[in-house]
């Protein structure tokens, strides 16, 4: 069994985190295609490409009822992480999965999770996870051509310009504040908070530590 990495879950702005006490023999990444086929008259079949689909992490493994040597941070009583990954799993929102041996570190959704006790050993629960890494949608970029813009921007009178340059708002962070708080408190959506760090990759270098004090550019 594995045993020399860690593996952690965590959410709402790694204000809410679970370590799996006990690490899996295998954690399977699968990384499919996603390209159609047609076929025309005279080629053949082509293929079409499109983007990859979205990477899969599974995993089976157990939550013991009793400690021992292989065991990674503290133990908790099994059911709790059962009900913590059945809160996540109900929620809209993605979590943050890390397996550092593994290489990944990504927010993903859970797609299953099914769990049983098995008799010979009371109380530990053997379980199945199946992870689907998580995209955010972002806006799609439109190209005009130069006829294009010529043909829908009227033509310019003498009259004096309105300055509609915004000026950028900005936050200040408080203390208890993370990325997610503070997304959910502006935009009213907590997975919008990749829009403040990337906006302010300047003066973030984790987007897991953040401090008070620390002014931020929040974009529209």
């Amino acid at each position: 069994m594995i045993t020399n990495y860690q593996m952690w879950m965590t959410a709402n702005g790694s204000t809410v985190k679970l370590q799996f006490p006990v690490h899996p023999d295998k954690i399977e990444v699968r990384r499919n295609g996603n390209n159609d086929t047609v076929n025309l008259t005279g080629i053949g079949e082509v293929t079409i490409i499109q983007k990859p689909a979205a990477d899969r992490v599974t995993w089976k493994c157990f939550f013991p009822a009793a400690s021992f040597p292989g065991v990674k941070g503290s133990l908790q009583e099994p059911m709790s992480y059962v009900k913590q990954l059945n809160a996540w799993k109900n929620s809209e929102e993605p979590v943050y999965f890390v397996s550092t041996a593994c290489g990944i570190c990504d927010y993903y959704t859970i797609e299953g999770f099914t769990y049983s006790e098995e008799g010979g050993d009371v109380g530990t629960i053997q379980y199945s996870i199946e992870l689907k890494r998580y995209t955010e949608l972002g806006a799609r970029t439109v190209t005009v051509s130069l006829d294009e813009q010529r043909a829908t921007v009227p033509k310019q009178n003498d009259s004096p310009r309105v300055d509609n340059t915004e000026t950028p708002q900005t936050y200040t962070v408080k203390s208890g504040d993370n990325l997610y708080k503070i997304a959910k408190t502006l935009y009213g959506d907590g997975s919008l908070w990749t829009k403040i760090y990337d906006a302010n990759r300047d003066k973030i270098s984790n987007p897991n530590l953040i401090y008070p004090g620390q002014i931020f550019t929040i974009p529209s």
